[in-house]
């Protein structure tokens, strides 16, 4: 198998997928600061975005983001099991606003390409959506 698609129905109706494949993103390739350091290897495993679609009837309704965090839960999960860190995507022109708002940077070599490449680091992520303080409290 080479991709993995997830869809998602509303009241029987395809209102989006996105597609799945293995990555990797080169050192070289990475802004100042988000390689790792000591880190003896020149490129890093990644999971890409290969697809994410939305019809055009449901869009700018949230779709696109849920399909987004649903694809990045599945990349968090995988990179707890096999050792991932970055999701790449390339994106065209008119998602790249999305792209950045949701988190992703843009490998600068790549702006001016018809889809220009960008990445998530996920364990940054995994950090971020850890609750800030202890739930024990809420456990009665």
């Amino acid at each position: 198998m080479v991709s993995r698609t997830y869809v998602a129905y509303y009241n029987h109706n395809l209102i989006g997928f996105f597609t799945l494949i293995t990555d990797i993103m080169r050192v070289k390739d990475l802004n100042d600061g988000d390689e790792w350091e000591d880190y003896p290897y020149k490129i890093y495993p990644a999971i890409k975005l290969a697809r994410l679609a939305v019809d055009c009837k449901y869009e700018d309704n949230g779709v696109g983001t849920s399909l987004l965090y649903a694809a990045l839960g599945i990349a968090l999960n995988v990179s707890e099991k096999v050792g991932c860190r970055y999701m790449t995507v390339d994106s065209k022109k008119e998602a790249i606003g999305f792209y950045k708002k949701k988190g992703f940077t843009m490998v600068e070599k790549t702006k001016n390409k018809d889809y220009p490449k960008f990445y998530l680091n996920l364990p940054v992520i995994a950090d971020d959506l850890k609750p800030k303080e202890s739930l024990d409290r809420f456990e009665k």
